[in-house]
Parts: C-alpha cells; structure tokens; sequence
C-alpha cells in the first residue's frame, strides 16, 4: 500500500508472515536516487534471520567500514585485508556501510542496526569474495559451544518480538571513493536537523556558510563540537584520514585562532600545534583518526 505520498517522497508499506511477521517501509525521493528502507520484525525468533540484497553485479568488490578503518573484503593473496590462513570469513563486520563496486560504478548499502553481514553463501572458512549478494544479520544464534552442548549468545532474543532495522541504497557513478560513501551514510543516519531561529539581527543575505575548511579530500570530519568543559576551552574537531597514505591537511575556520592542540579522543590535550596565518597544519597517517582543539574568541 502507498502509505505517504508527499510532494518530495513516496513511502509504499508492506506487511507479510514469511518467514516471521514484518513490515517492510520503502522511501522514494525527487531528484535523489537514494531509497530508504525500514524493516521491521514484530515476532520473537531463535534461528539465524537476515535481509538479503542481490544486485546486478558481475564480479563486484566489497568494501566495509572496521573500527577505524575501511576494508576490501578479498585475502590477503588477492588484494584484500583478509588474512589467507587462520581466518574466520562467515561474518564481516558491517558499522555504517558497505559498497560493492566494478570498476566504473557501483551500489552503496547504508546500515544503522546491524552489526554483520555475510557475502554469498561465506561459510568460516570460505570467503564468496566475488559475490553480488549482501545478507545483514538480523539476529540469532551462529555458534555453538561444542564442548557442553550449550548454545552461545542469547536465546530466542530473551523473548523480545519487536526489532527495528534500517537501511538505505544508492548507486554511484565512478570508482570506489571511501569518503563519498561514509559521508552518504552520514547523511542517512544522522540527517539534518533544521528550525527557525529568532534574533535582532538581519538575515545573512548569503546563500551558504562554512565553519571550517580542509585542504585535502580525504579527510573526513567526524565530529564537531564545544569542549566538554565548555566553549571557552575550544572547540573540538574530530577528522578521519580516510586515504591510504600519510596527509598533512591545513584545517581553517571562518572565525580567528588564538591556539591549537592535538588531543586524545576524551580531549586530554597531548602536543601544541603551530598556527601559521590563521591554519592549523595537521598531521596524520594513512586511514588515521585524530583529533584537534582550536581556540577561538569567545563572544
């Protein structure tokens, strides 16, 4: 059934009892490919359920976010970040987002709720590398503890019977970029959040406004932010290198710098950084994530 149909989106719905009662919610958007998709189980289930996507692909490549890093789902031997021996290759590790891509173009898969997924039919010891199919775990038990015959992880959910899961697909024209991949599961997983603002100052008669600017391509800003101990303390910028090889960005903002420090991800300042013609020069490894205080007049 069309359950919204507004003038930039239409949502269609739909509900079915295999193999678990679910509710399947899918967003189309003007002038956007992206499609959202909500997917929804309202039953308790014990066995191993996942959502399988198969796509148009003749021998794709997997990319997929790791904690802090982005990984080519291929061994070691042909590529990949995979080690060849003593591996488990069932389920990879799934976080924001995973591309499959040929050369030229390809489909993103943006996750919020699922922890791993599986390529192809990938058993442990077996990686489908070159698979067009992409299962995210919805849940249940994968292992078995052999030695007292008991069953590992939780069982039957502990008896919960409503779970919620969501995704979002677009294509991409062009070859893997990391950057553009994670900033379009940004986009779909934290979303703007916008509201009028009432003030006795005009209106900006400009049509745009940055912050803050970066001088490479590769590097993402993960978090923007005051200090935890306020805002006359600086204001703290997380960035991920997400390109291969060591950078040395310059980061500026719209507004003076008194000072800068890098600092530890829980904002312990660790090293004083040169401000030179108000740039903060920046250094950082390859797919490294740092973080940085600026100090700026307070107002």
């Amino acid at each position: 059934m069309v359950e919204n149909a507004g003038p930039v989106s239409v949502t269609l719905k739909a509900v079915s009892n295999n193999p678990l009662r679910h509710t399947v919610r899918i967003t189309l958007f003007a002038n956007n490919p992206r499609i959202d998709i909500e997917d929804s189980i309202q039953s308790n289930f014990g066995g191993v359920k996942s959502w399988a996507f198969s796509f148009n692909l003749n021998d794709p490549t997997t990319r997929h976010e790791e904690l802090g890093a982005i990984l080519t789902a291929k061994k070691e031997t042909r590529g990949g970040h995979y080690a060849a021996d003593n591996a488990r290759y069932d389920w990879q590790t799934f976080n924001h987002f995973a591309t499959l891509s040929e050369p030229g173009y390809g489909i993103t898969l943006s996750n919020t709720d699922c922890s791993f997924f599986k390529l192809g039919n990938s058993t442990t010891d077996s990686l489908w590398e070159q698979s067009a199919q992409l299962n995210a775990l919805a849940g249940g038990n994968v292992d078995k503890k052999v030695e007292d015959g008991g069953i590992l992880g939780i069982l039957n959910q502990h008896g919960n019977k409503d779970f919620l899961y969501k995704f979002a697909l677009w294509p991409h024209v062009g070859n893997f970029n990391p950057v553009k991949e994670m900033k379009g599961a940004m986009e779909h997983q934290t979303p703007l959040v916008t509201g009028m603002i009432n003030g006795p100052q005009k209106k900006n008669a400009a049509n745009s406004y940055s912050l803050l600017q970066v001088s490479d391509d590769n590097l993402l800003l993960w978090a923007v932010k005051p200090s935890e101990d306020g805002i006359s303390n600086g204001l703290i910028t997380r960035f991920w290198n997400m390109g291969k090889t060591a950078a040395q960005p310059e980061l500026t903002l719209s507004v003076p710098i008194k000072k800068a420090w890098s600092t530890s991800h829980i904002e312990t300042n660790e090293a004083s950084v040169p401000v030179i013609k108000q740039v903060v020069k920046m250094n950082f490894r390859g797919q490294q994530i740092r973080t940085y205080r600026v100090l700026t007049p307070v107002k």
